[in-house]
């Protein structure tokens, strides 16, 4: 069955890419709840899952577990691509980067966005409190986030509701803590993404609310909070990759 009416002409351009972007949000938020859900499996198999009781896992059954895992995991990471390049052709649409027009009626939304990924840190460390430094920026639609390569920090000078995803492959961590990225809101942390220390692809999705104005901008980064150092995977020349949408007040 159709969920759009055919005959229905009220449905325009703009609010066909509106519904293309919920769409991605929501694989996106599905992916989160998959990955975090895996991690739990593995938490379970080590006895290191809080409030799990039962025998302890044979050498077996951890290997089994990790295969199974890392099958997800590697069919997360090619979902992963096919939504990143969907998002870049969206917002690169003429809908969303076309001339500015007439100021539209009150009420009428208009969806800023940016994309940044990590490239060039595989096999390097990120220490206790660093900052992830995306090196690439490959999509960017108006004016209201601005990025600093330099150290790893996004400024948002509008108003308004931030949609944020991010993820990042770590080779491991040496500690039974697991791997902790944070999503940091004016250098204060607003959510966390936790995952076991093991190989394995760390994501968050979260929504914000921002205060702001070109004068007096809010800042946005993803860190380190695992309370000891971590290190990039090596083996992929994605290493990590944010997506921040804004829908102004």
């Amino acid at each position: 069955m159709s969920l759009i009416d055919e005959n229905d002409t009220s449905l325009t351009r703009e609010d066909a890419i509106n519904q293309v972007i919920a769409s991605i949000a929501s694989e996106e938020l599905s992916l989160s709840c998959l990955i975090n859900a895996e991690g739990e499996k593995l938490q379970s198999i080590l006895g290191t899952l809080p409030g799990a009781t039962g025998a302890s896992a044979t050498i077996e059954e951890v290997l089994e577990a990790n295969r199974s895992i890392s099958q997800v995991l590697a069919s997360v990471a090619e979902n992963q691509t096919t939504l990143s390049n969907k998002l870049k052709n969206v917002l690169s649409s003429a809908i969303l980067t076309g001339p500015t027009g007439p100021t539209g009626p009150p009420g009428s939304i208009q969806i800023f966005g940016i994309q940044a990924k990590l490239r060039k840190q595989g096999g390097l460390p990120l220490r206790n409190g660093g900052t992830i430094l995306f090196d690439d920026v490959p999509t960017m639609v108006g004016s209201a986030i601005a990025y600093d390569e330099t150290t790893g920090v996004f400024t948002l000078s509008q108003s308004g509701y931030y949609r944020v995803d991010w993820w990042a492959t770590i080779d491991g961590a040496d500690s039974t803590r697991g791997i902790v990225l944070a999503l940091n809101v004016n250098e204060e942390m607003h959510s966390r993404a936790v995952a076991p220390p093991v190989t394995s692809q760390v994501s968050g999705s979260a929504l914000v609310v921002v205060d702001a104005t070109p004068e007096n901008p809010a800042t946005l980064s993803v860190t380190n909070a695992s309370q000891e150092e971590i290190t990039f995977e090596a083996d992929i020349d994605l290493q990590a990759n944010i997506v921040i949408m804004v829908i102004p007040i």
